[in-house]
């Protein structure tokens, strides 16, 4: 071997040494690397780079979500806000059982579309957080409303209390959830009925609003027409119902609307308190940017 080659073969070794460092930095700048501070609390370039990913959104976007997680955790933290594994069972039970399923069937659903469980449990538990602190925010800053604030209500938003008599559904069915979720997410127009496709049954039906039980009287109500209810497991067989009509009208009398018009305005209020409080927080907030890219 002469000595030329060795030199040679010494530069090429050394390159690859430089090359696979300069790679590895370069990662581990990306994983690593802070792309803003919120209140001196770092976020990375990879963080902002999932959610752009995760939400579809823009990179302006996506640092203002950002922005706001570490908002949240920050007034987390001051609330002293603590979670459980077990709080965080119970609410992945009520999630199951708003659609008639097992925690069991929850999880075959999550990991069938490809998600972790592990990142679901992450993401309900941030959900329950989210309650708790929108909760000790909304107990300390709202006002109840009175008797002569929901009768306004009542008069002014007459029609939001009128029941029809009737109500054109189509329910499909199907052995698989995935089918149904397809069904409801496929690109239509409002006033058009999709035909069922391969494994999944359709029925038309009207529906007499008196007859129903209340609970799935207000279902229907709150669903827009054209569009599709949550899907259910229904003892074993997933259903959908999609609202094609709603026809004739009774209007219902003050004094039974009133729980109804209660939830809303304080519902209203929740959220404008909550915004209001958020938004101070931005306003103030103390944010440094050293990259987004």
């Amino acid at each position: 071997m002469t000595e030329e080659f060795k030199t040679l073969r010494n530069r090429m070794r050394l390159f690859l040494l430089n090359l696979c460092l300069c790679c590895g930095l370069s990662a581990a700048n990306f994983v690593n690397g802070i792309a803003f501070f919120v209140n001196n609390e770092p976020v990375t370039l990879f963080q902002l780079y999932q959610v752009m990913q995760g939400a579809k959104v823009s990179r302006e976007e996506a640092m203002e979500l950002l922005i706001s997680e570490k908002l949240h955790e920050e007034e987390a933290k001051k609330f002293n806000i603590q979670i459980t594994e077990i709080e965080i069972d119970e609410e992945l039970q009520r999630i199951a059982q708003r659609s008639n399923q097992s925690v069991d069937q929850l999880k075959s659903i999550i990991l069938a579309r490809g998600v972790a469980y592990s990142h679901y449990r992450d993401e309900v538990k941030k959900r329950v957080l989210q309650k708790k602190l929108y909760s000790m925010i909304v107990t300390e800053n709202i006002e109840l409303a009175d008797e002569s604030e929901l009768k306004s209500y009542y008069d002014q938003h007459h029609n939001d209390f009128i029941v029809p008599t009737h109500i054109s559904i189509v329910r499909y069915s199907a052995s698989s959830q995935p089918l149904l979720e397809q069904l409801v997410n496929a690109k239509r127009s409002i006033s058009s009925i999709p035909v069922a496709p391969d494994g999944v049954l359709s029925a038309p039906e009207v529906v007499e609003t008196a007859k129903l039980n209340p609970q799935l009287t207000a279902l229907l109500m709150n669903v827009n027409v054209g569009s599709f209810t949550p899907i259910f497991n229904i003892g074993g067989e997933y259903a959908t119902f999609l609202v094609s009509s709603k026809s004739g009208g009774v209007q219902i009398p003050f004094e039974e609307a009133k729980r109804d018009i209660f939830a809303r305005i304080m519902m209203e209020r929740e959220n404008t308190v909550i915004k209001g409080y958020f938004d101070k927080l931005r306003a103030v907030a103390k944010i440094k940017v050293l990259r987004l890219e």
